[in-house]
């Protein structure tokens, strides 16, 4: 009777601790697939940061490269700025010795146009007597010769004196012309360009206000990425420590398929490329569509399309160790649950980097790569 007791314990006992096991796996198997999702999106995120940061860092050299460039040209401006006042200094130095050589001009135009107009007036009052009177004073016809040839001269020098006042008057009008438009000119040269000196400031403003936009935001890419980083670093860290509570069951695994190793661990040329490199399974030879069986108990990390390696599956087996079965035609189980050794968990194929069917076996622990003979 204590005999029957013992065993009916034994066997609580037993369906007590595969329940507690079933009912953690599942949890585990959940927690690591989260986790993993949350570690390839950061990953991802730390990726586009670091393209943005990337951008930003390419932007803001561009950005000071053409702050340069206007740099260069608003220096050339302020020396023509410097050439444009040093003329319009030099043409005031003319003006003012122009405006004292007309002013002298001027006085002496007034006094001969005094005496003129006083010669004038005397005519005008006497008429031509004054001059008659001087022919009719001659003693003879020679004496009235000269006198007359005196008066002509008289009246010729008046009319000299009064055309080469109306030259002076004519010429200093003229400079005064040329004068006037020079300064207009240089006004409106020195206008333009301090138009053009404010339109590249205005611009240049705007350059350092993108350069600096474009500096914070790299700076703000780089945090990001610090962030990210910090969040990955979490994540594996929890990876690891859930990683512990699954431990390997131990013992002998199984062959995933029974067939002929057609490549055997270790270094080898690829068999299309003829590069040397490491083999980190066996190649086992099957048809296609032979059952791939789960060479120990653990939880599906990977069921997908895996590169190289074709439709790919991945298990923890626990304590660190991860099993993987490439090439397959199709797969049979997905990410997060949990299977027994010899559960059926892909069929064989010829995808991905592969030259015929075959199920592509590997053990790996803490990610180094080992000889799975030792484990078969």
């Amino acid at each position: 009777m204590r005999r029957t007791h013992f065993s009916i314990f034994i066997i609580f006992a037993i369906i007590s601790a595969v329940a507690l096991v079933s009912a953690f796996t599942p949890s585990y198997a959940d927690e690591k697939s989260d986790l993993e999702k949350k570690l390839k999106e950061a990953q991802q995120s730390a990726k586009e940061a670091k393209q943005e940061y990337r951008d930003k860092k390419a932007e803001e050299q561009s950005l000071a490269e053409e702050i340069a460039g206007l740099e260069t040209s608003i220096a050339d401006i302020e020396t023509e700025l410097k050439s444009l006042r040093e003329s319009i200094k030099e043409n005031n130095g003319k003006i003012k010795i122009i405006e004292v050589d007309l002013a002298k001009l001027e006085a002496d135009v007034g006094e001969q146009d005094s005496d003129l107009m006083e010669r004038l007036r005397l005519m005008y009052m006497t008429g031509n007597a004054s001059m008659i009177e001087v022919l009719l004073d001659s003693e003879s016809i020679l004496d009235f010769i000269s006198n007359m040839e005196m008066v002509q001269r008289i009246h010729a020098q008046d009319v000299k004196t009064l055309e080469e006042l109306q030259a002076k008057l004519d010429a200093v009008e003229e400079k005064n012309r040329e004068l006037l438009l020079a300064k207009e000119t240089l006004a409106l040269q020195e206008q333009t360009e301090k138009l053009e000196m404010d339109r590249l400031s205005n611009k240049m403003d705007e350059l350092a206000a993108a350069k600096k936009k474009a500096h914070e935001d790299a700076e703000n890419a780089l945090e990001k990425i610090g962030r990210i980083q910090e969040e990955s670093k979490k994540i594996e860290e929890e990876l690891k420590e859930l990683e512990i509570t699954s431990t390997y069951g131990g013992g002998k695994m199984g062959w995933p398929v029974i067939g002929r190793v057609t490549s055997e661990f270790g270094w080898r040329s690829h068999p299309r490329t003829g590069v040397s490199h490491l083999h980190a399974g066996i190649d086992i030879a099957a048809p296609t569509g032979t059952p791939v069986h789960a060479a120990a108990d653990g939880t599906v990390v990977k069921s997908e399309y895996y590169g190289g390696y074709g439709n790919a599956v991945i298990l923890d087996n626990g304590s660190g160790i991860t099993t993987l079965y490439g090439h397959n035609s199709s797969l049979a189980c997905s990410p997060g649950q949990v299977v027994k050794r010899g559960d059926v968990i892909a069929y064989v194929g010829s995808t991905g980097d592969s030259t015929g069917p075959h199920c592509h076996f590997e053990v790996r622990v803490g990610g180094a790569p080992q000889n799975p003979r030792n484990w078969l």
